[in-house]
């Protein structure tokens, strides 16, 4: 600031001669060119996050745009909802492939009736489900080996 000072004076240009209107000068330069690395770190880091998660979305370019996606409870719920319909249309894609005549309008009526108080207890369904899964997901994953290598999805790049 005494540099500012010395040159304004050495000059002639009187901008920089009153210390305090150059003191307020000098901190509001540092405080936009700080909010600006916290807007571009903000903006890196939900990025980093929404690509990591939805790698074949398109990926938006400005805060902004990403704030978009984000802007309510809502919103999320939307969003996660379709990433998970699409999830699931895979996996009946994938099974109907193996059991063409499969009915899935059964299917979509939910759990079967059951006798008694206890319903259907999911945990051992879940637990058979877990090594296929896991299986179909690499194979997934293979099949666009170079998309998802670029990605580091592949542990050994």
């Amino acid at each position: 600031m005494g540099i500012l000072m010395r040159i304004s004076a050495e000059t002639g240009v009187h901008f920089w001669a009153d210390e305090k209107r150059c003191r307020s000068i000098v901190q509001f330069q540092d405080r936009a060119s700080q909010a600006r690395e916290f807007i571009e770190y903000c903006r890196s880091s939900l990025a980093m996050v929404y690509n990591a998660m939805f790698p074949r979305n398109p990926q938006p370019g400005t805060l902004a745009e990403l704030m978009k996606l984000f802007r309510n409870a809502k919103d999320i719920h939307r969003f996660v909802k379709v990433q998970l319909v699409a999830g699931a249309k895979l996996a009946l894609a994938w099974t109907r492939t193996h059991h063409p005549k499969l009915d899935f309008d059964k299917i979509s009526q939910g759990f079967p009736a059951r006798r008694g108080k206890s319903g259907i207890r999911m945990s051992r369904h879940y637990d058979a489900a877990a090594v296929p899964a896991e299986r179909m997901i690499a194979r997934l994953l293979e099949s666009d080996k170079e998309f998802f290598t670029g990605f580091h999805y592949d542990d050994d790049a």
